[in-house]
């Protein structure tokens, strides 16, 4: 299935009675695009006494992956009910957040995919990276100084920079963000190759998505992303979420705005609703392309 080219390989075994497991090495395998399958994430669906199912999620070089707005819409075209409540499991079983879908018409999909937060610990960031160079600025984002972090990096690319600073936030995963002038000048240079190393950075002790972000007006929004684990990708929900959120706070843009990635578009707001003050919400397009069985 795939959302705005962000696609993915779904098992469902919601009619199996013991979990199933992947090994690395089998998801690393199915997830290769010339030799086995090809996605950019593996979702496993599971039967859930108190959702619709539970989902586990792996990115496409084995490292398990704790969410993702695209891959969740894409479950739940296969859950097919109007609302549906689907709850994402660490790797460990237990229920990290459970989110709510809504089926808006045949292709269309939104799903709340929750708060957000700015703490340190929710990243989470290593404390030696706290203590130096990391701080809680005057508008309550996480910021952080690529000078003291990736001088190298900040160095090479800064001609594309809007601002000298990164920040970070944590929407369901972690996300590292940097505003630039214009997404398209990017593809003259190697930043989305190198930009694989600031998700593997030792100041992110699970890694982090890294994105960029130019802002159009104050309704669009341009985004491209490198996923941890998986690289580049067509769109990310979880970065859509993310950029919208510290754009927000930083007064570039308003609650309502449109995502736009070279995959697509995807709708997104922040809520002020009695029950889901501060709730990020996401919609757009989820498609299923092929339906299949395959010996592991």
């Amino acid at each position: 299935m795939q959302g705005l080219g962000n696609d993915f390989l779904i098992f469902d075994y919601r009619a199996q009675i013991e979990e199933v497991c992947f090994s690395t090495e089998e998801i690393k395998r199915l997830c290769n695009r010339r030799y086995g399958i090809g996605c950019d994430q593996l979702i496993v669906m599971y039967s859930h006494c108190n959702s619709d199912c539970a989902i586990k999620i792996y990115n496409s070089n084995g490292s398990f992956g704790r969410a993702c707005g695209n891959g969740v819409r894409c479950v739940a075209k296969i859950v097919d009910k109007m609302h549906s409540s689907i709850a994402v499991l660490t790797e460990n079983g237990d229920v990290e957040r459970i989110l709510s879908t809504l089926i808006e018409s045949d292709n269309n999909i939104s799903v709340d995919m929750g708060t957000y937060d700015f703490i340190p610990f929710a990243i989470p960031i290593s404390e030696s990276c706290i203590n130096h160079g990391c701080y809680l600025n005057n508008a309550g984002l996480l910021e952080l100084d690529p000078q003291l972090f990736w001088a190298d990096f900040f160095e090479k690319y800064s001609a594309f920079f809007t601002y000298s600073k990164m920040y970070c936030v944590s929407v369901g995963n972690p996300h590292l963000l940097c505003f630039v002038k214009n997404t398209e000048e990017l593809n003259s240079s190697d930043i989305m190759i190198d930009a694989q190393r600031l998700t593997q950075s030792s100041c992110f002790m699970d890694g982090i998505n890294a994105s960029f972000i130019e802002v159009v007006d104050e309704e669009n929004i341009k985004i491209r992303t490198c996923e941890r684990g998986v690289g580049e990708t067509l769109a990310c929900g979880s970065a859509a979420c993310a950029a919208h959120v510290v754009s927000y706070h930083l007064g570039f843009v308003r609650k309502k705005i449109t995502a736009l990635f070279k995959g697509g578009e995807l709708r997104v707001r922040v809520d002020d609703g009695e029950c889901t003050v501060g709730h990020i919400f996401i919609s757009g397009e989820a498609q299923l392309v092929f339906r299949g069985e395959i010996s592991i």
